[in-house]
């Protein structure tokens, strides 16, 4: 999970997981909210997690609009879509994960 802000363009927060729940994203959130202003409407995929009870509830108590990109239509996200990639690449990429709980 990626939290980056579409106008500077800066990561604000990354979360490495094998799953990430609808909890953990809205936990996650909270958690950016003590340091950064929430923004206006948050742009997301389609992802079980986005969609849970937990997660719409969170929306509506940070008064925070939600916008899905539609199915199968990731330009949608273009801008996410590249910092992901290029993160991959340039970081995740130069690195050998051997065992995932060291």
């Amino acid at each position: 999970m990626h939290s980056r802000d579409n106008f500077t363009r800066k990561l604000i927060h990354r979360v490495a997981d094998t799953s990430i729940s609808g909890i953990r994203v809205a936990g996650e959130r909270t958690d950016i909210a003590k340091y950064h202003n929430l923004p206006e409407f948050i742009v997301c995929g389609n992802g079980p997690e986005f969609h849970s009870s937990v997660m719409f509830k969170w929306y509506q108590d940070n008064k925070v609009d939600l916008s899905f990109i539609a199915s199968g239509k990731p330009q949608q996200n273009a801008y996410l879509e590249s910092f992901t990639g290029k993160f991959r690449k340039e970081y995740l990429d130069l690195n050998c994960f051997g065992d995932l709980l060291k």
